[in-house]
């Protein structure tokens, strides 16, 4: 049976928003030609990374690699935040596909932004806001820092009206939503911003798609910065750019809720030497 509600939103992005609806056509073709190949593009995605557990000491290895403080004194403020986000979450359930984030990806984003205290994050892929509440608590924790995120938030309910709603008023400030393509916006956006200490990717994850944000985020990515991407699982691009780019050493953390994905970070090699070296 057709879903009448997302016609009607259809039919009000064509006439009032015709740049979003061409990237939402655009997505959806992409999406129907790569299902052809996914199964075929996941194999050999764990090549040349150290593949993790979450149930091991994934968070100690990946502080002692950075160079980080160990024992991590940022548990109390991660679990608060995490705390808070479950109860904001809690009166809704958005039911299936679960397009929030994962336990792991959470704690990751939140070391590293606490850690590195990075002046310009981009993520592409929000939803209902958890990684970016989590970046923008930590960014407010640290007293600067600015986060872009870029998405194209699904039409189907509840998450469109949902979209965003894990981000408090209060942490809007340091942060600017754009709604759009990251195929057409990350790259001007990345342009003006020249560098950029944290990139995360958690959007349409094909393989030509997450190549694209990855190859064009290690562009812009300062000599200390770091990449975390979601899912990489589904896909080599994120295995190949650390295969193939001898300056970058890389993790992959399965996931807590999905024990069959898992998260990847990468940095440069030789940035572990000092933490808070982007500190002003």
């Amino acid at each position: 049976m057709p879903d009448f509600d997302v016609g009607r939103k259809w039919a009000v992005l064509l006439a009032t928003r015709p740049v979003e609806a061409w990237d939402r056509m655009r997505k959806t073709r992409v999406l129907a030609r790569s299902m052809r190949s996914l199964r075929e593009d996941a194999c050999g995605w764990s090549q040349g990374l150290h593949v993790i557990s979450a149930q091991t000491g994934w968070l100690q290895l990946i502080h002692t690699r950075l160079g980080w403080d160990w024992p991590c004194l940022e548990a109390r403020g991660f679990q608060t935040c995490w705390i808070d986000i479950e109860r904001t979450l809690a009166s809704t359930d958005p039911g299936e596909p679960d397009y929030d984030a994962d336990p792991v990806l959470a704690r990751a984003l939140w070391c590293a932004v606490r850690h590195l205290r990075p002046r310009a994050v981009v993520e592409t892929g929000v939803a209902r806001g958890v990684t970016s509440r989590v970046i923008l608590e930590a960014l407010d924790s640290n007293g600067g820092g600015r986060l872009w995120s870029i998405d194209l938030p699904p039409l189907k309910e509840p998450w469109f009206s949902q979209s965003r709603s894990a981000v408090p008023q209060r942490l809007r400030d340091d942060w600017q939503y754009i709604c759009g393509s990251a195929r057409r916006v990350l790259p001007r956006l990345l342009q003006r911003l020249e560098k950029i200490d944290l990139f995360v990717h958690d959007s349409l994850h094909t393989y030509d798609h997450m190549t694209f944000e990855l190859t064009l985020a290690r562009a812009h990515l300062s000599s200390a910065g770091l990449i975390v991407s979601d899912d990489i699982n589904t896909n080599r691009a994120f295995a190949e750019m650390v295969r193939s780019d001898h300056m970058l050493d890389g993790v992959a953390v399965t996931q807590e809720r999905k024990q069959d994905a898992a998260v990847g970070i990468t940095w440069q090699r030789g940035s572990r030497a000092i933490e808070g070296h982007l500190r002003p």
